[in-house]
């Protein structure tokens, strides 16, 4: 037993002098308290387990050395910005330079060299872009370059503005004729016209043929298929003269926006043929479409005829 009280008692004595390197620890630790801190550590750790139980202040120990880590951690963040920024502003000053390498009085000649200065300076990130201390001189040459562009191009602008303007108007008025004549021509509505006829013909044939012996009803089939044809063909024509009309006023609004001259005078013939040609076209459509009218009043009756005569009305004594 006083062996063991002995042992004890030695235990706690070591362990007080643990206790005593990690109370010596200062509240605010620095970096420079690392090696206490170490020291500290290896001591508690030449502990047998029983020491290190009497150990009271263990908790500040690891404390300490969380502290540390974390010293070393922004110490190290720190380094790496001073670096960083260090870096940045070696970066920014060759940017400064060329920026400061442009000369007061620019010419258009110094053009590239303000484009690749402006090119530098994109370059950079937007914290070294900050360390540009010239960059408004930078902006204002850049300004001056675009002032230069344009009174370069100003005069040749002025000499040019009233030839292109009318030639621009010609080219429209020209465009917009051309645009309704090939509406209303032979390409246009012509095409049209012309698949009318067809389609109407085709229907008077095939109605000839119904109404003649010997009465067959697939003949009645055929009838109502150049019919149908016949109506498509009508409404693609009256669409073509809509639109044709529809390119009248246009053509018209360009052509009086011309100088008086002989190019007005032959555009505004050329319109004045065009509209013949459109309203020739409607006319021959409505005559048409008074045939097709009159094919079904044809139809029609056959079909009175053949409802009345129906073995339904055929009475017996």
């Amino acid at each position: 037993l006083e062996e063991e009280e002995n042992r004890i008692k030695a235990d706690k004595a070591k362990a007080a002098a643990v206790d005593e390197k990690i109370n010596a620890l200062p509240e605010s630790l620095v970096l420079e308290n690392k090696k206490a801190v170490e020291e500290a550590r290896e001591a508690y750790k030449t502990l047998t387990a029983e020491q290190q139980a009497y150990v009271t202040s263990y908790t500040k120990l690891v404390n300490a050395e969380a502290r540390i880590a974390e010293l070393e951690e922004e110490a190290k963040h720190l380094e790496e910005e001073e670096q960083r920024i260090k870096e940045d502003k070696a970066k920014a000053a060759t940017v400064e330079e060329k920026i400061n390498a442009l000369p007061e009085s620019l010419v258009l000649e110094n053009k590239k060299a303000v484009e690749e200065a402006r090119e530098a300076y994109k370059a950079l990130t937007a914290e070294q872009q900050a360390y540009v201390v010239n960059y408004q001189k930078l902006v204002e040459a850049e300004a001056k370059i675009i002032e230069l562009e344009e009174a370069k191009q100003q005069e040749e602008e002025r000499r040019k503005a009233e030839e292109e303007a009318k030639k621009a108007a010609e080219a429209a008025a020209e465009y917009a004729v051309k645009a309704f004549e090939a509406a209303a021509g032979e390409e246009g509505i012509g095409v049209q016209s012309a698949a009318l006829a067809i389609r109407v013909q085709e229907l008077k044939n095939s109605l000839a043929v119904y109404l003649g012996p010997p009465a067959a009803p697939e003949k009645r089939s055929i009838v109502n298929m150049a019919m149908d044809a016949a109506k498509r063909t009508s409404d693609q024509a009256e669409a073509m003269i809509q639109s044709a009309r529809a390119l009248e006023a246009p053509a018209w609004e360009a052509v009086g926006n011309l100088e008086e001259g002989s190019l007005k005078s032959a555009l505004n013939g050329r319109i004045s043929a065009a509209i013949a040609k459109v309203e020739k076209a409607a006319e021959t459509s409505e005559l048409l479409n008074g045939e097709i009218l009159t094919v079904k009043d044809i139809l029609d009756v056959e079909d009175a005829k053949a409802w009345l005569t129906a073995e339904k009305f055929q009475f017996g004594p």
